[in-house]
């Protein structure tokens, strides 16, 4: 009998080591495709680019952006690394990529949104009117963008703006593979992570 629950003990650190492996390589590669997709994108000569594939490209870059959502989504739930420290790295990280959010208040809120589901307490819901999509994303935008954390975003993205503008990346570059991913990537996650998940029904 302990020789079996030993077995079973040792399977279950191999398995968990092997998940983690595998969950941390996932996250690797989102992020090292988001890093070089930019990277190339940002090069891009869009004058001698085929128009009708630039929208292309945009949508990839969305996906991409909420593959870096949820990555933060995972690590909120200590999945992607068995290891706490390696773990909250990778939701700082990635967190900071996807609009400079606050992973402390990300992991907070969450964790307050599956212990209240689409109540008054889950920060993720819009009691006022929950039957209003649009109402609901702006208030949705409007709480994770609340006080210092509008600055935050505010000032970081000057920042980056003013420093990707002084290494000659073009304007256009910037609004298309950068900007535009990060806002319909937001669009993305609360239509399918929120809204239609949590939205009353008859």
């Amino acid at each position: 009998m302990l020789l079996a629950e030993n077995i079973s003990t040792d399977s279950s650190i191999h398995k968990t080591e092997h998940n983690s492996h595998v969950s941390m390589a996932i996250a690797i590669t989102i992020i090292s495709v988001w890093f070089v997709s930019l990277v190339i994108l940002f090069r891009l000569d869009l004058a001698d680019f085929p128009l009708a594939c630039i929208p292309i490209l945009v949508i990839l870059r969305t996906f991409i952006h909420t593959g870096i959502f949820i990555i933060i989504h995972d690590s909120i739930h200590g999945v992607v690394h068995r290891n706490r420290r390696i773990n909250s790295f990778m939701g700082y990280l990635t967190a900071f990529l996807y609009a400079l959010l606050p992973y402390k208040t990300l992991t907070k809120n969450h964790q307050q949104h599956h212990r209240y589901p689409a109540t008054k307490s889950d920060p993720d819901f819009y009691d006022r009117n929950s039957d209003n999509p649009y109402l609901w994303y702006a208030s949705f935008m409007k709480d994770y963008q609340d006080g210092k954390q509008f600055w935050i975003l505010f000032w970081g993205m000057t920042v980056i703006f003013w420093s990707l503008f002084l290494m000659q990346i073009p304007i256009a570059n910037m609004f298309l593979f950068w900007v535009f991913p990060i806002i319909l990537s937001s669009i993305q996650l609360f239509i399918f992570g929120i809204y239609l998940p949590h939205r009353p029904l008859a």
